[in-house]
């Protein structure tokens, strides 16, 4: 696998911040840039720390459909509107769509990070978007050069292993 440090949203300085629990996360109400040959997208990070646009603090009467993932429920290359989270509130006016994706998240962080969002929204559907590297990267404890937690199998229950601070 290989990893190409310029280009990944996991480390941009100008949004992401370490978390003790998850490994790191992105700073409420930050904006960047990302340009590549590729592409050339504005990020903006809402209130919650995550792609798009603020939760509302009332919950109306839609369903709530809470996404989880990495980079590609992040939205990486594309605009937000053109992210999956986007598209799902574009095309389903009925559902309020809680993007929650951060790039670079293997499940295990998914996962924490799901026991935290549905403490606090009380999602009626949870989408768990995952991709064939998750595997490597939830048997790792430390990815993009930043420390992760990750569950350790102890006879027969996952104990977990947390980070213990925001360098590789």
């Amino acid at each position: 696998i290989i990893r190409v440090p310029g280009l990944s949203p996991t480390t941009h300085p100008g949004y992401v911040m370490h978390d003790d629990e998850l490994g790191w996360r992105y700073r409420p109400n930050t904006q960047a840039r990302h340009s590549s040959a590729e592409f050339d997208v504005e990020i903006a990070i809402n209130a919650q720390g995550f792609r798009g646009p603020d939760w509302p603090a009332v919950r109306d009467a839609r369903p709530l459909v809470l996404v989880l993932g990495d980079s590609l429920v992040f939205g990486w290359g594309v605009q937000e509107h053109e992210s999956l989270c986007g598209l799902l509130r574009a095309q389903h006016a009925e559902w309020d769509v809680r993007g929650a994706g951060i790039s670079g998240y293997a499940p295990d962080q998914q996962l924490l990070l799901l026991r935290r969002l549905c403490a606090e929204q009380h999602p009626d559907v949870v989408v768990c978007v995952s991709t064939a590297n998750d595997a490597y990267e939830t048997v790792n404890d430390v990815m993009y050069g930043l420390r992760k937690p990750r569950f350790v199998l102890d006879g027969t229950t996952a104990r977990l292993i947390t980070t213990a601070g925001p360098e590789g």
